[in-house]
């Protein structure tokens, strides 16, 4: 072993080979005699150099599996362990394992320091920062699981050319990082070439964050001891302050920033010919020469920017964000000033640069006739911008922004991503499989994120907790939606699964209650906590018998109220009666921000606010819209969230147009092929009928500024007009009478919404329209698609039963066929069989879904009407025969959408995909034209000033 070392030489020699590891090895020798340290502690240094780089336990073969990583390749050694390059089979992507020597993890509190420091490392979450996603056990050891980087290292980099330009943009991007983790608390401590890489596209990442803090001291026997004096890191980087043991901060990590650009700059060791840690430490004592006295290409603001990074005393150093805005201010040609307000205060104040400016934001909004909104140049109290670009093919379904501000998450049909405000880097995050999400909200500390959604597999609602970090997705509450935490992070509220209670749970999933249940005909929509953790403030949905439905759209039965729960006596404590909401949030003074929607509308919706007393929950005064937002959006908006402070609002934004498609079915099993659009506009189209020859599909437009009907074969790309009278309203076509007529429905034009007034006939080749004698009031009617294409008409009779008519395009309304109890019903959502012999009519329940056939031809020992029963679906939205009359086409609402199913009579269903409407199939069974939307979904944000 040699000479024997006292603690001071065991100390250097350790040092030094933990410094010397990080050299590449052709330049170790040099620098181990550079350093002016006793050849018996280069001996040692070289020793230990051996030991760390020999085959250890940890050693790893290529196509190992650890945990759901598989090795791909040995990256390098270095005095901590080895690094390998790995894939990660849940996520699918590339990442890099960095293993802990075996004789470090049997150190006494060693693995809990080594775990606590890699989630603190994981927090920091910065496009210039190396991103931390878990840390992993084996059976020997432990293992960072980290970003997989590629690129030179700056020690790779010190000796080439680079152009100013090129300097102060790495200088810049280091800064930026080291401001990042100081703001957050974290002290890297050993800044130095090696743990900072330059990626090929010039995106510069810092490694090793947080994660050399805890190596304190070692000494000969392999015995980790804690020394809480020693300094940590490397020797030829460290601060003045760092090599006396003192308590550090941020400025120790600008000091060595400063030897590192340094050297960057005058392409040779700190220190000139006194290279090595004696070298360093002379340096600190003495004046610093400046990189131009190498390097006559430095300018003299450079040299002085580096200089007074190399400052002794730590106060004299300029903060981490200073040195980023001087290196932005030297790249731009003007002049550093260390104290720069403008730049501070944009990046104190300024919103997140998601679309490159507010006023690009606005122009391609407006462009594409997003929105619409008033701004008072007066008064610009909010501006909005678009967070995330995101094409219809995997548009975002739920979004939300972070307590400070420092991060969007959103989710589309990919996953769960997470977007950073300051620099718009996208990462993605850990969610369960075959999941769907729908609602998110932070937890207050702004590590996890609470995900609601579903399965795609089998719709099974359920709230997640995801974390930034990295950290696996962890299950908070089964069949449940809506989830939320409380302020204090330590409770979730959830709606059940068929929205018909509320329930409260601490955040670990124990001592689940139910605090509220609906009555029979009651849902709830949201639930948000108020800030005391003390009331819940929620939506209610009631069934409303004495509804008025003159120009109601949406939920024409419904009315809805926002209420506000008392927890601690489980009593409504305030109620806002037709306060129609999409979600709320809620802030610590009591004011509670909304998505308000137009009844009216399905498409118009808005973000206003309400008060309530934070003590009483009772709320006081009216809502009232944000000021400067005072005009509607255009679209739906859903999954409202803000900051802390309330100044910043977040919400997904959702459009949609509706197109004609069509396709080639397959019964074995119902599918799907070989679909395109037919209509090739961007106006609402909605499919209603073939032509008896199975080549044209019939369905009415808005196309020409007013409702009209229009045929086009499936092999061409325009439409032929069938009906078009400026003054009304033609809508819902039929084919009737052997393919002989059209029938179809009318209203005075702008007055649909009040309901039908007449039903018309007309030749289908074209002609004059002639009026359906139908008796008032009128109601809707289906034709079957069978040979003989029976037509079928309902009338309402109150809200106490349907009554079912023959009905004959010639003659009019005929004799009752059968009467049904009267039930929540949506325009044309029935159909009557191919043959005419029964009726299918779907429910509306957001609890349960059941479709009920009623008998039009009696027949012996036959029921007149029962049930089917659709297991594990609720909500249905609409459906139609087949042509062969064994199921039906189904259209179901989720949360983020539709789906198709093709159901067959006894209740079995096969799921066709996510379409957003319904199906009409050909007469012949071998074709279908289907409706659906092509949806535009992207997260927005408000600033409020």
């Amino acid at each position: 072993m040699g000479q024997k070392l006292n603690e001071e030489q065991w100390k250097a020699a350790f040092e030094l080979a933990h410094a010397a590891a990080e050299v590449p090895a052709a330049e170790r020798r040099q620098f181990l005699d550079a350093s002016g340290q006793e050849k018996v502690v280069i001996q040692q240094a070289l020793t230990l150099l051996e030991e760390f780089e020999a085959p250890t336990q940890t050693a790893v073969q290529h196509g190992s599996t650890i945990s759901h990583f598989v090795v791909t390749g040995h990256l390098g050694s270095g005095g901590m362990g080895d690094v390998y390059a790995a894939t990660d089979t849940e996520l699918r992507r590339p990442v890099a394992l960095k293993f802990l020597r075996p004789e470090v993890s049997m150190v006494e509190g060693a693995v809990e320091r080594f775990i606590r420091e890699g989630r603190t490392a994981s927090m920091l979450n910065h496009p210039n920062i190396v991103t931390i996603y878990e840390v992993i056990r084996t059976e020997s050891s432990l293992a960072i699981v980290m970003e997989l980087v590629e690129g030179k290292t700056l020690r790779e980099l010190r000796y080439e050319k680079l152009e100013t330009g090129r300097l102060l943009d790495i200088g810049e991007q280091i800064a930026n990082a080291l401001a990042a983790a100081h703001a957050a608390g974290i002290i890297h401590r050993d800044i130095k070439p090696e743990n900072i890489i330059v990626r090929p596209d010039g995106r510069v990442k810092v490694m090793d964050f947080g994660l050399a803090r805890w190596i304190e001291a070692e000494n000969r026997s392999g015995i980790w001891v804690s020394a809480p004096g020693l300094p940590v890191g490397t020797w030829r980087y460290m601060s003045p302050e760092q090599c006396r043991g003192e308590n550090l901060t941020g400025a120790t990590d600008i000091f060595s920033l400063g030897i590192v650009f340094h050297e960057l700059c005058a392409r040779q060791p700190f220190g000139s010919g006194e290279a090595g840690a004696a070298g360093a430490a002379a340096m600190r004592s003495q004046d610093v020469r400046p990189p131009s006295a190498w390097n006559p290409e430095i300018p003299k603001e450079l040299d002085t920017l580096v200089l007074r990074m190399l400052a002794t005393e730590p106060s004299a150093r300029p903060d981490a964000e200073k040195v980023a805005a001087a290196f932005s201010a030297l790249r731009k040609g003007a002049d550093p000033n260390w104290t720069p307000p403008q730049l501070l205060m944009r990046r104190s104040r300024r919103a997140a640069p998601w679309v490159g400016g507010i006023a690009a934001a606005l122009a391609l909004a407006a462009a594409a006739g997003v929105f619409m909104w008033r701004w008072n140049p007066k008064v610009p109290t909010a501006v909005l911008q678009q967070v995330t670009t995101l094409v219809a093919e995997n548009h975002a379904t739920a979004a939300a922004i972070s307590p400070d501000g420092r991060f969007a998450a959103y989710a589309n049909v990919d996953g769960v991503f997470l977007k950073s405000s300051q620099s718009g880097e996208t990462v993605t995050l850990r969610q369960p499989e075959s999941f769907l999400a729908d609602r998110m909200a932070w937890f207050p500390d702004g590590t996890r994120l609470a995900v609601s959604g579903f399965s795609t597999i089998t719709n099974q609602p359920s709230v997640w907790a995801v974390s930034i970090t990295g950290m696996a997705p962890r299950l908070l509450r089964e069949e449940a939606r809506a989830g939320v935490p409380s302020f204090d992070g330590t409770q979730l509220a959830s709606l059940s699964e068929d929205w018909s209670e509320i329930w409260v749970t601490n955040i670990s999933g124990e001592r689940p209650r139910k605090v509220l249940s609906s009555p029979a005909s009651d849902t709830f929509t949201f639930v948000c906590w108020a800030a005391d953790g003390r009331h819940l403030i929620f939506q209610r949905r009631h069934y409303a018998t004495d509804q008025d439905l003159g120009n109601v759209v949406v939920d024409r039965y419904y009315r809805r109220s926002l209420e506000v729960l008392d927890l601690d006596t489980g009593k409504v404590v305030s109620s806002m009666p037709e306060m129609w909401a999409d979600s709320a949030v809620a802030l610590k003074d009591g004011t509670v921000l909304l998505l308000k929607m137009d009844r009216g509308s399905d498409s118009r919706s808005a973000v206003w606010e309400i008060h309530m007393n934070p003590r009483t929950g009772v709320i006081h005064g009216s809502a009232h819209e944000i000021q400067g937002m005072e005009e509607s959006f255009r679209g739906q908006l859903s999954g409202i969230s803000c900051t802390a402070d309330g100044n910043r609002i977040m919400f997904v934004l959702r459009n949609n147009a509706p197109a004609v498609y069509v396709a080639d079915y397959s019964s074995a099993p119902p599918s799907f092929s070989k679909s395109r659009r037919l209509t090739l506009d961007d106006r609402l189209n909605f499919p209603h009928a073939w032509t008896p020859d199975n080549a044209a599909v019939i369905f009415e437009s808005d196309r020409s500024g007013n409702w009209d009907i229009f045929k086009q074969r499936a092999d061409q790309r325009l439409p032929d007009v069938i009906v078009n009278h400026p003054a009304r309203a033609e809508v819902l076509p039929q084919v009737a009478g052997q393919g002989k007529w059209m029938l179809y429905s009318t209203a005075p034009k702008g007055q649909e919404a009040k309901g039908l007034d007449a039903v018309m006939r007309v030749p289908l080749g074209g002609g004059t329209p002639e009026q359906v004698q139908v008796g008032s009031p009128v109601d809707t009617f289906r034709c079957g698609i069978g040979p003989r294409q029976p037509c079928v008409i309902r009338r309402s009779i109150g809200r106490e039963y349907y009554a079912f008519h023959a009905l004959d395009p010639e003659k009019g309304i005929g004799a009752e066929l059968a009467r049904t109890p009267w039930m929540v019903g949506v325009l044309a959502d029935w159909d009557v069989s191919p043959d005419g012999s029964l009726v299918a009519l779907p429910n509306h329940d957001n609890r349960s879904a059941t479709i009920r056939l009623v008998r039009l031809d009696h027949r012996a020992n036959e029921p007149a009407e029962w049930t089917v029963e659709l297991k594990g679906l609720s909500d249905l939205s609409g459906l139609t025969w087949s042509a062969d009359g064994t199921g039906w086409f189904v259209s179901v609402n989720t949360t983020v959408g539709k789906h198709l199913y093709y159901v067959y009579l006894d209740g079995r269903r096969h799921l066709i995909g996510d379409i957003q409407g319904w199906a009409v199939p050909s007469p012949d069974g071998r074709r279908v034209a289907y409706l659906d939307r092509i949806v535009a979904a992207n997260a927005w944000m408000i600033e409020r000033h």
